[in-house]
């Protein structure tokens, strides 16, 4: 069965063409290796556009509708590549305050935090999703590897067993949980 994350709000969804969440195309696997657009590669207006442009009409949508949680999840993306994390942090803790299960805002949150070299903190902003049946395998498998530079081992290995059930046919995250499962023994 395939399973694809909506590009624009990041709502895993387990069939369909479009998002149950926001409506937007999902991506295809063409798509997303050609690395065309930023939300999917001539998918949904705008795709077309330099990162600049997106970045104004972002801006733009946020004036005429400040609570528009797509478009300030966006904004928040757009500063982190850019690096400016303290705008993207101000953007993802909207988002947060609006939908607190937003995956998207949480694992953005998450990697400000590490990359701050806070690890408690992005444990926190992942531990809070880590239960809800959307969560990624990639954000479970990122929640242990902090867990394992926190030095707590049981919690790693829980994460890492949930995400084996979400992806059970990945062999990297199969090999990882095995791996530290022979560690502990």
């Amino acid at each position: 069965m395939r399973s694809e994350r909506c590009l624009s709000c990041g709502h895993l969804n387990k069939q369909g063409v479009f998002c149950g969440r926001c409506g937007k195309r999902l991506p295809d696997s063409a798509t997303l290796s050609s690395g065309k657009g930023y939300t999917g590669g001539g998918q949904h207006p705008g795709d077309q556009l330099s990162v600049p442009e997106q970045l104004k009409m972002t801006r733009e949508t946020l004036a005429r509708d400040p609570d528009n949680v797509e478009a300030r999840c966006k904004l928040g993306e757009f500063y982190f590549r850019l690096g400016k994390l303290a705008l993207a942090e101000k953007e993802f803790k909207i988002v947060k305050a609006v939908e607190p299960a937003n995956i998207a805002a949480r694992e953005h949150l998450a990697k400000i935090c590490k990359q701050e070299g806070n690890e408690a903190g992005a444990v926190k902003e992942l531990e809070s999703i880590e239960m809800l049946p959307e969560c990624p395998a990639s954000s479970l498998v990122f929640l242990a590897d902090l867990q394992l530079v926190l030095r707590d081992r049981k919690k790693a290995l829980r994460a890492l067993k949930r995400a084996v059930e979400r992806e059970p046919g990945n062999i990297k995250i199969r090999l990882q949980y095995e791996k530290l499962l022979n560690e502990e023994a």
